[in-house]
């Protein structure tokens, strides 16, 4: 399987009294992302893509412009995502995906760590990027992914 780490795009900066989970992409998040969407959809790993958001908009704003882009079979909101909870996510989740690809919509700094977890290398998640695993959930949460791609925004549209 692929397994695909994505950090949502830029959002609305926090306000003193707002709900944090509430913050939508400010607009230059929202092209960013849909740059990303259309790098991303030319090489896009084959096979039925499953995309995994946090329950936060932001992230649910970016799973949404990424899932038309890469024709998603599925996108579904899963709480773990939100917390950062590695373990839940993997027991709830991955052990039970079928599909070949699964893209994960989240926050930092816990895709930093679970890509530290993952494959032993830490990334540094700026908004909007995107690295890609080749992974196999059946030998273990952690440990035994590999790293094949990292692409941050500004990146996807030097290529473009």
């Amino acid at each position: 399987m692929f397994l695909c780490l994505m950090r949502h795009g830029k959002a609305e900066i926090f306000k003193r009294g707002s709900n944090d989970s509430q913050r939508h992409l400010t607009e230059n998040g929202r092209q960013r992302v849909t740059t990303m969407a259309s790098l991303v959809k030319r090489w896009w790993p084959a096979g039925n893509t499953s995309i995994w958001s946090s329950p936060l908009v932001r992230a649910r704003e970016t799973a949404i412009i990424m899932g038309r882009a890469i024709h998603a079979v599925s996108m579904d909101i899963h709480p773990s995502l939100a917390v950062g909870d590695l373990r839940s996510f993997y027991e709830e989740v991955l052990i039970k995906e079928r599909n070949d690809v699964v893209l994960v919509v989240g926050h930092e700094p816990f895709l930093g760590h679970w890509a530290k977890e993952i494959t032993g290398t830490p990334i540094d998640f700026r908004t909007g990027s995107i690295a890609i695993f080749e992974y196999d959930p059946a030998l273990k949460p952690t440990g035994h992914g590999k790293l094949l791609l990292y692409v941050q925004p500004k990146a996807a549209a030097l290529i473009l």
